[in-house]
C-alpha cells in the first residue's frame, strides 16, 4: 500500500543489524503512514453518512419555514400550500410563467424583457 522508494528498498535489501533507534524511526514512520490512510477512508466514510443527513435537515427546515407562511405569502412567491413538497424535494417546475430572458443593451434599458 505504500511503496518503498528505490533507496529505502536497497537499504532494507543490504545484510545488516538494524539498530534500535533505527528500527523505531521506521516503525513510528510506517505508523504515521497507515494511521494517515486510516483518518482518510474515515473520513470518506463519515462525509458519505454525514452530508445526506444535512441535506435532509435542510430540507425538513425549509418545508417547516414554507408551511409557516401564509396562502397569500406562497402566492406570493409563486407556489401554491400542496407545491411545497415538490419545491422542497427540488422537484417543482412552474410552467404557468412563460420566462423571457432579460437584455440590457445599455443603462437606459437595463433589467428590461425582451420583446
Amino acid at each position: 500500500m505504500f511503496p518503498y522508494t528505490d533507496r529505502e528498498v536497497a537499504w532494507l535489501n543490504q545484510p545488516r543489524q538494524l539498530s534500535q533507534a533505527e528500527i523505531v524511526a521506521r516503525a513510528n514512520r510506517l505508523r504515521a503512514e497507515y494511521l494517515g490512510a486510516l483518518v482518510a477512508v474515515l473520513a470518506r466514510k463519515a462525509a458519505k453518512i454525514t452530508e445526506p443527513l444535512a441535506r435532509l435537515i435542510e430540507r425538513q427546515r425549509m418545508a417547516a419555514e414554507l408551511n409557516r407562511m401564509s396562502d397569500r405569502e406562497l402566492a406570493d412567491i409563486g407556489i401554491s400550500r400542496g407545491e411545497i413538497e415538490a419545491v422542497v424535494a427540488g422537484d417543482f417546475n412552474d410552467e404557468r410563467v412563460p420566462h423571457k430572458p432579460v437584455v440590457a443593451h445599455n443603462n437606459n434599458q437595463r433589467g428590461r424583457l425582451a420583446a
